[in-house]
């Protein structure tokens, strides 16, 4: 089975690595690359990660970010299906505050010094709350490079996505704090989920990423 990964904003696959099917399928991720400039479009973006792709129909698996840039991939080549953990699939979906900040630009003023400076509040949206957890977002805060942030932001939110291109299904948690469950239209709710549940409430979602795939 041809299985792709793609991580949220900063992180890396360390984040699936209580998820069965990485080993399982023996998927591959697909690591973040640095944007050509500040304002490089996402269908850009998306056609260079593409690239990494081999294989007929592939399943992208996107987290977060992630699954966003999954469905711009899809929309450059013929995925059979996109699984998305704690995302979007179209503008609609984004949080209001989220579009209000793209359409203000706002999205601009967030240096990474003020992001690694501020930990604790970002452990209080993802949702990490054992020591383990936040080792691991705090790794990936540090691991932030301001180029690659600042596109980011810019990128998410201004997406005006408006098409779903192939086969999804979206997991979703209903305590999630920075893309609220009350904006999306899941094909599963993970109660109490929140934005960590990647990680957390690994035990819920392996069921539902297992029956699709097999």
């Amino acid at each position: 089975m041809n299985i792709y990964y793609i991580s949220g904003l900063g992180a890396d696959q360390r984040a699936f690595s209580k998820l069965d099917f990485v080993k399982k399928h023996n998927a591959t991720y697909l690591p973040w690359l640095a944007p050509l400039q500040k304002k490089e479009s996402i269908e850009s973006y998306a056609k260079r990660m593409a690239t990494n792709i081999t294989g007929e129909a592939p399943i992208i698996v996107g987290l977060s970010f992630g699954g966003m840039m999954a469905i711009e991939i899809a929309k450059t080549i013929s995925a059979k299906k996109v699984i998305l953990i704690s995302s979007c699939k179209t503008k609609s979906e984004l949080p209001p505050q989220i579009k209000m900040a793209g359409s203000l630009g706002l999205d601009s003023l967030m240096p990474t010094a003020l992001v690694k400076k501020s930990k604790p509040l970002v452990y209080n949206f993802l949702g990490t709350k054992t020591d383990k957890e936040k080792e691991i977002a705090s790794d990936f805060i540090d691991s932030l490079n301001e180029d690659y942030l600042s596109w980011s932001m810019r990128t998410i939110s201004r997406w005006k996505n408006t098409e779903v291109p192939c086969s999804t299904c979206h997991i979703h948690g209903n305590k999630d704090m920075l893309l609220q469950s009350s904006f999306v239209e899941a094909d599963h709710i993970i109660e109490g989920g929140n934005h960590f549940m990647i990680f957390n409430k690994a035990d819920e979602i392996n069921p539902i990423i297992n029956s699709i795939l097999d």
